[in-house]
């Protein structure tokens, strides 16, 4: 992304109409009157960190889709089912629209009580390593991968309601957010060895 972590300024672009002048007028006095103008080192970021950006969004889907076949794969070794992601499709990504994140449901066991604690167990054992870390980021540029429960996550609210349509089989959802470069081995093999550890501990 833009950020590669970093607080950068940003833009937004009105139309021709009378709504969003106005609109663009509220918002530039609001920004003035709560200091969030971009400071000179935003705007030194942002200009540096444009450079290359669009390739960094498809090298970090490319990471993302790599990462999601070698999950699905050791997924489907380890339990004999097919896990589906939440990712774009390569027909969507063909059209320009690419992501470096993804979503799961893991497959559940018999117990329900176990099941209750599967992704975020997951997501204890792949942040042992420290290449992996137990929050919600995205556009990271620095070789780290993100894992959450977003049910569970400090960093947002999400209602109870909302927590029962993400969950499949008494399993909550898991996401993963990937950077544009990292050492593609080792992530897989820290998420197969993830995959198995669990299972073998989930009876």
């Amino acid at each position: 992304s833009i950020s590669r972590g970093t607080t950068t300024a940003g833009t937004l672009v009105g139309n021709h109409t009378h709504d969003s002048a106005d609109l663009m007028h509220d918002i530039t006095e609001t920004a003035k009157t709560l200091d969030t103008i971009a400071k000179d080192d935003q705007m030194l970021f942002l200009t540096n960190n444009i450079d290359g950006v669009k390739q960094r969004c498809l090298d970090a889907y490319q990471v993302a889709k790599t990462a999601g076949d070698v999950l699905v794969e050791s997924v489907k070794e380890v339990t004999g089912q097919t896990m589906e992601l939440a990712f774009v499709t390569p027909e969507e990504a063909a059209q320009g629209f690419t992501t470096s994140t993804f979503s799961f449901n893991l497959p559940g066991v018999e117990s329900s009580k176990i099941n209750s604690t599967l992704a975020q167990k997951f997501v204890d054992l792949l942040t042992e390593d420290d290449r992996f870390k137990p929050c919600v980021s995205f556009g990271q540029d620095n070789r780290t991968v993100y894992a959450t429960v977003p049910a569970t996550s400090t960093q947002g609210a999400i209602s109870e309601e909302d927590k029962n349509k993400q969950e499949i089989g008494g399993v909550q959802l898991t996401r993963l957010s990937f950077p544009p470069t990292l050492d593609e081995k080792d992530i897989h093999d820290l998420l197969k060895s993830a995959v198995i550890s669990l299972y073998a501990n989930a009876k």
